[in-house]
Parts: structure tokens; sequence; C-alpha cells
């Protein structure tokens, strides 16, 4: 499947689907359209601090993470195919 081919739509298809980053259990929560960008949060009991406007830690939540889907010369990032989500994209 060509870079090109994958659009924000069959992207959004992913949100809810659990995936691996970095040996790290995740799900997928939200498409960037700016990019595209994967946003993943951690399954796991790991939660960061999270501050409010001002910058004062207010509450624990899962940490979350990005994850481009092309890099810099529009392939499909190595971390985007890390995810193993590719085939899910080819059957829609």
């Amino acid at each position: 499947m060509v870079s090109s081919l994958i659009t924000v739509t069959c992207l959004r298809r992913l949100i809810g689907r659990q995936v691996q980053h970095q040996e790290i259990p995740c799900q997928i929560i939200e498409v960037l359209e700016e990019g595209p960008i994967l946003v993943l949060q951690e399954v796991a009991c790991h939660q960061t601090i999270q501050p409010d406007q001002f910058g004062k830690a207010r509450r624990r939540v899962p940490q979350t993470l990005e994850v481009k889907v092309q890099d810099s010369s529009g392939r499909m990032s190595p971390a985007f195919l890390a995810l193993g989500v590719l085939p899910f994209l080819s059957s829609h």
C-alpha cells in the first residue's frame, strides 16, 4: 500500500485498536490531520502528572504518544509500520 493512499478517514477507522509501540501496549485514541499523526494512549498503569493551563500539577492521566504516519520523504514512517496496522487499512 502506498502512503499517499492512506487517508485520514481511513486512519480514523483504527481508533480504538490496540497496538504495541516500542513494546508498550497502547490504544489508538485520535488521528491528527496535520502530518497525519496517530495519537496513542498507554494501556498499562503508567500514568503521568497532567499540568493545568498554568503548569501546576493537577491529576494523573495515562501517557499519550504520537506516531507520524509518514516520514519527511513522504514514505510510511518506521514507527507507523512497526504498529502492524497496515492489514487493517488494506481491508477497507
